[in-house]
């Protein structure tokens, strides 16, 4: 589905609204959802998050509604080979329910997943500065912005 509009469900290092500016250049609706069917760990030795099937169990995140086409290429970018994007149905705070893109693990990556839980609050408080210096899907969306000859959006969270 790339090129398309619609709503991502984040679950990981883009529910910092921070981060999602720094990768889309943009702010967007949003909203606290639930995804079902899911699980939620670690990658191994990283700071950021994998999510895989598991129908016992479920991932918070938050839905950012309205994202261009522009959005989607740059997220695609970012998330990188480990990611495929996939159409999931998120339940909000309020009981509604819609669908939305989100990024799951492929599955000949799954290996890379650890069994410990991932929080945004720990992120936040001890991981985010290694994120933000070492993620590779920075240095992407900075080369493909060399490459498109564009400035000042995205490509890195100083700003």
């Amino acid at each position: 589905m790339k090129g398309t509009t619609g709503h991502l469900f984040a679950y990981g290092t883009l529910m910092s609204g921070e981060i999602m500016l720094a990768v889309t250049g943009s702010r967007f609706p949003a909203a606290p959802g639930v995804l079902r069917g899911f699980r939620r760990n670690r990658i191994r030795g990283e700071v950021y998050p994998g999510i895989i099937p598991s129908l016992e169990e479920r991932v918070d995140g938050i839905l950012y509604r309205n994202l261009t086409e522009d959005d989607w290429k740059r997220l695609d970018l970012f998330e990188g080979e480990m990611y495929v994007r996939s159409g999931v149905t998120v339940q909000l705070e309020d009981g509604t329910v819609g669908q939305a893109q989100t990024y799951v693990l492929k599955p000949q990556f799954e290996n890379r997943l650890s069994t410990k839980p991932w929080s945004l609050e720990e992120f936040l408080q001890s991981g985010r500065a290694r994120f933000e210096s070492q993620y590779p899907g920075f240095a992407a969306l900075s080369g493909e912005m060399r490459k498109e000859g564009r400035n000042g959006k995205g490509g890195s969270c100083a700003g």
